[in-house]
């Protein structure tokens, strides 16, 4: 298959556009038009403290923090990802505090908001502050939303070349 030299121009720019940290056109439509559509037939409550619960003739009445109150049909509870690193506590890990993964990591993608523009990152991001021990893959992550399959291979990547080259 082979590109028009119009084709070639398009990647390219979408390519320097990414490059730029700018989010694809096409994306970014896409995202808002799905945003609109959700927003016209759900309430979005962000942040909401949820104090009490009620049935309300076949409704639920929600009591939130600050006297807001919402009666709905459904209840959706859209709560985060938290890591599990009880099983780490004898370690001297650095984790952030923010996203609860590894705080040189943390630092060195703390500008990142697109998943497909995660730099490569250098042996010194993955350290935990642990001698010998990194996280990798999600738990390296964290609650950070920008984590990919393909950041977890990259980080294996650089983690097993960094001890090759210690040990030569």
């Amino acid at each position: 298959m082979s590109l028009s030299s119009r084709d070639q121009r398009g990647i390219v720019q979408i390519a320097a556009h990414a490059a730029a940290g700018g989010e694809l056109p096409a994306r970014a439509g896409l995202k808002q038009s799905q945003v609109r559509r959700v927003e016209r037939k759900i309430q979005v409550e962000r942040r909401a403290h949820i104090e009490s619960i009620e049935d309300d003739n076949g409704a639920v009445r929600i009591a939130l923090g600050g006297g807001r109150v919402a009666v709905v049909d459904e209840v959706i509870g859209l709560t985060g990802y938290r890591p599990d690193l009880s099983f780490l506590s004898e370690l001297a890990l650095e984790i952030s505090p923010a996203t609860e993964g590894s705080a040189r990591l943390s630092r060195a993608l703390s500008n990142v908001t697109d998943c497909l523009s995660v730099p490569a990152v250098t042996p010194a991001d993955l350290d935990s502050g642990e001698q010998g021990f990194y996280l990798a893959g999600a738990k390296s992550y964290g609650r950070a939303r920008t984590f990919l399959l393909k950041s977890g291979y990259a980080q294996l990547g650089t983690i097993l070349n960094s001890s090759v080259d210690r040990m030569t």
